[in-house]
């Protein structure tokens, strides 16, 4: 059983394992078949660490016979190989998990958060300039800064957007608009890798970034992003 935290990260909860696969788990464990301590230096100490040593079949069937008295089948002994998947599978299952994890809680990616912030400059674009079709929809930005707070991401960015004409593969302005803008994204990735815009704020980021807006959209670093956009 596998819960999602407040966080995003997964937390293994329970597992459930038929009782005669814990029963052979223990039984080969208690004999030795299974796992066995040997002794390996651990930042310059020794200390009994548990190992496992692959066994064919045969020499498993040996070794049980000997300690226990009992007959092992080679039902047995696939159940064994099987106990043995399951577990080294629930350890892949939970490493990949604690990755996972991680990696949920190091978001937001800078690498996405600048495709979504472009994406979602050209569909604010679609939606508040009418083109006749003779026009570019265009834009560029500057990421200020951003935060997380309630699982949502805040985004402060300065940007040019709007309605671009083609001049030798420059774009001069048509109806477009320049200024600061807050981008509230979802904090999970939607089903195209971007994260999904919840709302955005003209005019709105916070005081100690507003001398960090003041930015000349005619510098390279602006046209060079608008100017991409000609060849689309």
């Amino acid at each position: 059983m596998i819960d999602k935290t407040d966080t995003g990260s997964l937390d293994i909860k329970q597992i459930n394992f038929r009782s005669s696969f814990i029963d052979k788990a223990v039984k080969l464990t208690q004999v030795g078949a299974y796992d066995y301590k040997l002794p390996f230096e651990v930042n310059h100490k020794q200390e009994m660490v548990l190992v496992s040593s692959p066994m064919k079949r045969k020499q498993v069937k040996k070794y049980i016979e000997s300690k226990t008295g009992e007959k092992y089948t080679k039902k047995d002994y696939l159940k064994h190989s099987l106990i043995t998947l399951l577990i080294f599978g629930v350890i892949l299952f939970a490493c990949s998990a604690v990755k996972y994890g991680y990696i949920v809680n190091k978001e937001p990616n800078s690498n996405v958060l600048e495709m979504s912030v472009r994406k979602s400059l050209i569909d604010i674009a679609n939606d508040e300039f009418k083109n006749d079709g003779n026009y570019i929809y265009a834009e560029s930005h500057k990421i200020l800064d951003y935060e997380v707070k309630n699982n949502e991401i805040y985004v402060y960015i300065v940007a040019n957007y709007g309605l671009f004409d083609k001049d030798n593969n420059e774009l001069n302005s048509v109806d477009s608009k320049k200024g600061a803008l807050t981008m509230i994204y979802m904090k999970g990735k939607n089903n195209t890798g971007i994260y999904e815009l919840k709302e955005y704020k003209e005019d709105e980021i916070p005081d100690n970034l507003k001398e960090k807006a003041n930015v000349n959209y005619e510098d390279t670093y602006f046209k060079e992003q608008l100017n991409s956009y000609c060849n689309k």
